[in-house]
């Protein structure tokens, strides 16, 4: 007879960096991943597309897990950054409850994390995007100066240098 165990997953972005906590004699060690969905849909009517539902779901790993999900961000800084997409599994916990800032009782979902891993290709597809954009803005900005301008009255630039008018 096998055994199996009911896993949630869930795809989204870090809405925030990840908040670590070591073990001490009172407490176990203890990560939190905040990771938002926004659904998109396209809407025919206006053919844009147009966002829908956001849910927010705060993943938490602890004890020897969080050690060591917190050694690989120590060993790769750049994988678990504010905006990654990642993919985490794990199964639904209680909802954690707080007062909104205006005093109003809330909840938050939350998911007991059994693993976690970046979303490479996704990841990957938006530094390319990031680098196209930054170079398209590169290619297309004017220069600050143009020789013409700074050459003074009287005077036109030929290869680079200043030479009178004739």
């Amino acid at each position: 007879m096998t055994a199996s165990k009911p896993t949630n997953v869930l795809e989204g972005n870090l809405a925030s960096e990840p908040k670590y906590r070591q073990a001490n004699s009172e407490r176990q060690a203890r990560i939190v991943f905040r990771v938002v969905h926004n659904e998109r849909y396209f809407d025919r009517q206006s053919q844009q597309w147009l966002d829908g539902r956001k849910t927010t779901v705060d993943v938490s790993f602890y004890g020897p897990a969080a050690d060591g999900i917190a050694k690989k961000m120590n060993d790769h800084p750049d994988i678990f950054v504010k905006g990654a997409k990642v993919i985490a599994f794990g199964k639904v916990a209680e909802p954690g409850a707080y007062l909104s800032d205006d005093g109003q009782p809330r909840s938050r979902m939350a998911m007991l994390g059994r693993r976690i891993v970046p979303d490479q290709i996704a990841n990957a597809e938006r530094a390319l995007n990031a680098q196209r954009k930054d170079a398209m803005q590169w290619m297309t900005a004017a220069p600050a100066v143009t020789p013409v301008a700074q050459a003074a009255p009287g005077q036109t630039y030929v290869g680079g240098f200043a030479a009178p008018l004739m």
